[in-house]
């Protein structure tokens, strides 16, 4: 929790010369176990039953993983906290679905 995704270097121009506007695009939830550790994987399948755990989520679209993160880092303090990511790739956490 809290580490930023990585990025392929491409530009924002060139991310949004992709978008097309008024065009129906595909939205995609990626569901995270928080962590990189099998503790929190465990814990979630142990909570599953009762409809509950530790989760980390990220939302696909234009072939971009957007996320947001209350880090408390002082590269990321003057961010809103919302950053991108390849997506199933979020740096930090299990990519659970």
């Amino acid at each position: 929790m809290g580490a930023a995704c990585t990025r392929d270097g491409s530009s924002l121009e060139q991310r949004e010369s992709q978008w097309h506007p008024n065009v129906p695009v595909p939205v995609t939830l990626h569901v995270y176990d928080v962590g990189t550790g099998g503790g929190s994987t465990m814990l979630n399948r142990l909570l599953k039953p009762m409809g509950t755990g530790a989760f980390h989520c990220g939302v696909e679209v234009y072939g971009w993983e957007w996320s947001y993160s209350d880090i408390d880092h002082p590269l990321y303090q003057k961010g809103t906290g919302v950053f991108s990511c390849s997506p199933r790739n979020c740096e930090g956490h299990t990519y659970a679905q």
